[in-house]
């Protein structure tokens, strides 16, 4: 290919890729490729149709994925993550990721987008096997060792859900409910038991509404923010499939918003604006971002949230192995154990601010000795509550002797070398017995053997290597020809996945899908609609129809085209001369 071509194609393509990236219509290809040529690119005459780039994306998309898909097809073993959801267009779709091992570093990858025929484990399963033919994934039942997936029944059930099904292809297959799910479920259980908390959502989604609703609420808001020269976020929405940043975003806008909202309910209480409804709401929230106690006890909860969302991110890594996870859990519970002695950090600048007997410009009376006994003793429990029923939700965590196997990977907990022979056998032999059938053709008897190479090489490491121990363990040649059966087993335990898929990008492609398929199908049908009624026009419409409408005053003929008014001229002609008879016989009469 000549240069100047190739480097025309390259722009094309690059334009493509940025139309797909900052999702925007296909159809707006043309009028950015006229753009740079107007500008002076050089981009041709051919390849600036909504087609062409359409073909643009599906090179770049099989450029980029197809080294993926490959990846994916050698790896020696891999996990499959799943969930499902529906679109904007209320259609089922299955989301798939594979998790595999690169440069000792497990990855998750997309590798399908699904629609489900039926939403039971059947049709979950089918919608798995047809994303994995698409990527001629051939040799998938020898490869999967794990499933990820949420904690529905469909997934998990015993008798007959999606993980027992594969099981009857892949026996050996280990099923993982998502740990930042779990976490959900967990702080879901304690709101449901504490009437405080829920007063407290309850409050938060009322102005969500209000300010939603009614965009003039809305717009009043930020006039008395500016009028008061203070930071507005607008209220967040709680509702959601993710209750954890949700909560936290809404609390974060309330308390950044505190001194504007408090000011514009009270103008709403004091003018009576808005409907009845509305005007319940604000007495309410009124009367609660007034009350001491619940304001500090919701810095209190802001504080709580940090620590568990920091917890939620950690288990949404992609890195994530099942040390790590066990590990951010117990530090999670010590942050949590800890506001029981201290205030964190909202709460404490909430205490030092209200000491002046306002916060953010709202005045607030001092709480007496029992009311900050009885909230003290309400935080204790709350704390107490959270860690109870987070030990609930990961009880599996240590009970499960594979999960609690996955130990041995967490290198800085391994013992000192007087004890280091015998360490991590039996947890060895639990991942034997369980994946003996995946591992074949390992030579399982020298795996013990191998165990304690690895250990002797590994604790001969520096501590600060330690960190990065299997990645560097994965790219050391002699290591791996020297204990390949081994590290079989530390790669499978690496392929554990503790996560969902993220959703929330995926699912917009999903969504893009469907947009583009109703659009397309409701633009041909436009399209003929359209043509039908051209012949339709052309048919009925005579020179005269065009002509009527150039001399009706109120019309002047502006919405015809060129071709239009050419058509009239012979008949323009003709009229002139009939109307100027008519006048002169006319004319001729009266006198």
């Amino acid at each position: 290919m000549e240069k100047h071509r190739f480097e025309q194609m390259n722009r094309l393509m690059s334009t493509a890729y940025f139309i797909v990236k900052e999702e925007l219509s296909f159809r707006t290809f043309p009028s950015i490729v006229e753009l740079q040529i107007k500008n002076g690119l050089s981009l041709g005459s051919m390849y600036s149709s909504d087609n062409a780039c359409r073909r643009f994306v599906d090179f770049i998309y099989n450029d980029i994925m197809e080294p993926i898909f490959h990846e994916v097809r050698s790896a020696k073993h891999t996990s499959i993550l799943v969930d499902s959801s529906t679109d904007s267009s209320n259609r089922d779709l299955e989301l798939m990721y594979a998790r595999y091992l690169k440069n000792g570093v497990p990855v998750n990858v997309l590798i399908g987008l699904q629609e489900l025929e039926h939403a039971n484990a059947p049709g979950h399963f089918n919608a798995i096997k047809l994303a994995l033919e698409a990527i001629s994934f051939d040799n998938w039942q020898s490869s999967i060792v794990a499933l990820g997936t949420d904690g529905a029944a469909v997934m998990i059930g015993r008798e007959r859900g999606l993980a027992t099904l594969m099981r009857e292809k892949v026996p050996w297959l280990y099923n993982i409910h998502c740990m930042a799910h779990r976490l959900e479920l967990g702080v879901m259980d304690v709101i449901k038991q504490h009437h405080e908390m829920q007063r407290i959502t309850d409050m938060l989604q009322g102005m969500f509404k209000t300010y939603k609703a009614s965009p003039k609420s809305w717009r009043d808001l930020q006039r008395v923010a500016e009028v008061m020269e203070t930071r507005l976020l607008r209220p967040g929405n709680v509702q959601g499939t993710r209750w954890l940043p949700h909560i936290k975003a809404a609390l974060r806008a309330l308390m950044e918003s505190f001194e504007a909202i408090s000011a514009h309910r009270e103008n709403m209480v004091e003018q009576r604006a808005g409907s009845a409804e509305m005007q319940g709401r604000a007495r309410k929230s009124l009367r609660i971002l007034k009350d001491h106690r619940i304001v500090r006890f919701s810095c209190f909860i802001m504080d709580v949230l940090d620590i568990l969302s920091r917890l939620s991110l950690r288990l949404q890594e992609d890195v994530l192995t099942v040390a790590g996870g066990v590990n951010a859990l117990k530090t999670c519970d010590l942050r949590l154990m800890g506001l029981k002695s201290t205030v964190g950090e909202a709460e404490g600048a909430f205490v030092e601010e209200v000491s002046s007997g306002q916060y953010k410009g709202v005045d607030m009376e001092p709480l007496h000795d029992d009311a900050i006994t009885s909230l003290n003793a309400l935080r204790s429990t709350i704390l107490d509550d959270i860690a109870e029923h987070l030990y609930k939700r990961f009880e599996s965590m240590q009970s499960d002797l594979i999960l609690a196997a996955c130990d041995i990977i967490d290198v800085t907990r391994w013992p000192t070398e007087e004890t280091l022979g015998a360490y991590g056998n039996a947890a060895v032999d639990v991942v034997i017995d369980h994946f003996r059938d995946a591992m074949e053709p390992t030579n399982i008897n020298r795996i013990h053997h191998e165990w304690a190479v690895l250990k002797t090489h590994i604790s001969r490491m520096s501590h600060t290597r330690r960190s990065k121990v299997w990645k560097q363990a994965f790219s050391d040649e002699d290591l791996m020809e020297e204990c390949p059966n081994v590290m079989g087993v530390i790669e499978i335990i690496l392929l554990l996945p503790l996560q969902q898929p993220v959703q929330t990008d995926a699912y917009s492609i999903g969504r893009a899908l469907n947009i583009w398929k109703e659009m397309g199908k409701k633009l041909r049908a436009e399209k003929e609609a359209l043509g039908k009624n051209r012949n339709r026009h052309k048919k009925v419409m005579i020179p005269a129809h065009y002509l009527a409408n150039i001399i009706d005053l109120r019309l002047k003929g502006e919405i015809l085209s060129e071709d239009e008014r050419n058509k009239t001229q012979s008949l323009q002609e003709t009229t002139m001369a009939t109307l100027n008879f008519c006048i002169a016989s006319f004319c001729l009469t009266l006198s």
